[in-house]
């Protein structure tokens, strides 16, 4: 159909209307166009083929181009996800170090108030000790007498368990800090009603020589799944921070109040003191590493980053810091246990 268009379109060109009179010269003029026709298509033909080459070979380049750069990508995707978990593991072997620096930092503390905690019950002991002694070296008791013989076992006895339940709390004491200073391989059931029992005691014999009153508000329990020894890391920091605020200070009448409560799905214990607070200045970067209120050779400026990592990455809690009337407040929200339960078998369910 289209050639025939085309040699209409020539006759027309050389004036042909007749065949059966057509002339040489119109003939000729016929067969120059029909070759002038035919060489300008197969020019158009052969540009187009070069086209087309040129579109295959660019199409050719562009789709090993985009086969690089996928490479390119899927590589660096690759290096990206190796880099994040070594700056990941890098990030948990310094929390991990600046926890053991923290501890380290706590056990000089915690030796003394060892020797707070055991200096009454070893002056009980010996007091005892030296009351049986002049009994015996004064002879108060008649052994021939039968009745002064049972009054002399029932004092002995009496005195003997005396010192049998002093040397028991100072066993105690004894695992309290030890235990402390174990890591936790897992999470246990507990309560924040008695991890906050176990901080006082440990530091009851520093708050008594310092006149500190301290008073507990306890209206739930709170039943937790949590890492304890790390738990009571923070609550000793906590109080002792503000031991060492009321004696830097010299505050009169000194005191701390725990409160503990519970709120929906989580517990929340909230520490305060009279102690003045904290400079308004140094509110907002107390959590920050190295960062310390006290003097040099008192702080180390890692106690309350370390409780905020604690409390916020490893036990899935919040711990924030504010002012009040008198003095600071300290405020741990963490998750009770049955909320932590629903979320572990969510988890599990997920995976």
């Amino acid at each position: 159909m289209i050639a025939e268009k085309i040699l209409k379109r020539q006759l027309k060109k050389a004036k042909i209307t007749d065949f059966a009179h057509i002339t040489p010269e119109q003939m000729e003029k016929f067969l120059s166009l029909v070759r002038e026709s035919y060489e300008a298509h197969e020019k158009e033909r052969k540009i187009l083929e070069r086209s087309i080459d040129l579109s295959s070979m660019e199409m050719q380049a562009l789709n090993e181009s985009l086969a690089q750069k996928v490479k390119e990508v899927s590589e660096l995707n690759t290096t990206l996800a190796r880099r994040v978990e070594e700056e990941v593991e890098k990030n948990r072997r310094k929390d991990q170090q600046m926890l053991q620096q923290t501890r380290l930092a706590q056990m000089g503390e915690m030796l003394s108030m060892i020797a707070h905690q055991w200096r009454q019950p070893l002056s009980a002991i010996s007091s005892v000790a030296i009351s049986m002694q002049m009994k015996i070296k004064l002879k108060r008791f008649v052994m021939a007498d039968e009745t002064k013989q049972e009054e002399f076992e029932s004092y002995f006895l009496e005195k003997i368990e005396a010192i049998g339940s002093y040397v028991q709390y100072l066993s105690h004491t004894i695992d309290d800090f030890r235990n402390f200073f174990k890591p936790n391989k897992a999470k246990e059931r507990t309560t924040l009603e008695l991890l906050l029992q176990k901080a006082i005691d440990m530091l009851d014999g520093s708050y008594r020589k310092n006149g500190i009153l301290i008073k507990q508000k306890i209206e739930n329990s709170c039943e937790i799944v949590t890492y304890p020894n790390e738990i009571l890391q923070v609550l000793l920091n906590i109080l002792k921070n503000a031991l060492d605020n009321f004696r830097e200070r010299q505050i009169q009448n000194p005191k701390v109040e725990a409160r503990l409560i519970q709120k929906g799905d989580t517990a929340i214990l909230e520490i305060e003191d009279n102690g003045g607070g904290i400079p308004e200045a140094f509110l907002p970067r107390i959590f920050d590493p190295y960062f310390s209120t006290k003097d040099e050779k008192n702080g180390s400026g890692l106690g309350l980053y370390m409780s905020k990592t604690i409390i916020e990455e490893h036990c899935d809690g919040r711990l924030e810091a504010c002012n009040h009337a008198l003095g600071a407040l300290f405020r741990i929200t963490l998750p009770l246990a049955g909320s932590q339960d629903r979320k572990e078998r969510s988890e599990d369910t997920v995976a």
